[in-house]
């Protein structure tokens, strides 16, 4: 489920557990593994992403307007909560909840109808951290952001139980919640 777009240095990082975990590699940090499935904001979303480890340098997780790595690196064009506690809001950090370390679960909440993304930490709500989410693009990408080398992070968009309860109406990240494509069967155009 994750695709990794951007890394400072060699290229070592490594997927597991079906491509939902990912582990930094190279010594400067900077990975930032990225969904492949996009939140289209029409609707309201509900992931978690776990920090396995977290090593040196500032974390965040949160979604990112593009999921191309030469338009964009860090946290520039992204809404993201820190490990800090801080978050950045496409690229201004602010105060904003509880800080986080290895083992915490951090949630990501978009609400379609307020047009807001929220974080929750261990099931726990942090607040509001963003408001007219849709004014940055029509989708977003879930994705973290590695500090150092050493971090370690698991995305579950609902293959297993979510340590935190997903707010009502929150769909999983997964094909089956996209909108219907607008061509059904590709083989009629293409036979």
């Amino acid at each position: 489920l994750y695709i990794g777009p951007y890394m400072d240095g060699t290229v070592t990082n490594t997927f597991s557990n079906g491509a939902r975990t990912y582990t930094g590699g190279d010594s400067g940090g900077g990975a930032q593994p990225t969904s492949t499935i996009p939140m289209v904001l029409s609707k309201s979303w509900y992931v978690e992403v776990t920090w396995d480890n977290t090593d040196a340098g500032t974390q965040y997780c949160g979604i990112r307007f593009t999921n191309d790595p030469v338009a964009t690196t860090g946290p520039a064009l992204a809404l993201y909560y820190e490990d800090t506690g801080n978050k950045s809001l496409l690229s201004v950090s602010s105060s904003y909840g509880a800080t986080y370390t290895d083992g915490d679960v951090i949630g990501i909440y978009y609400d379609s109808g307020e047009d807001e993304l929220s974080f929750y930490k261990n099931g726990n709500d942090e607040g509001v951290a963003a408001t007219s989410v849709s004014d940055n693009g029509d989708i977003a990408f879930v994705c973290a952001f590695f500090g150092r080398s050493a971090d370690k992070v698991t995305l579950n968009a609902g293959q297993t139980a979510f340590t935190g309860t997903a707010p009502a109406g929150a769909l999983k990240l997964c094909t089956a919640n996209l909108p219907a494509p607008a061509i059904l069967d590709p083989s009629a155009h293409f036979n």
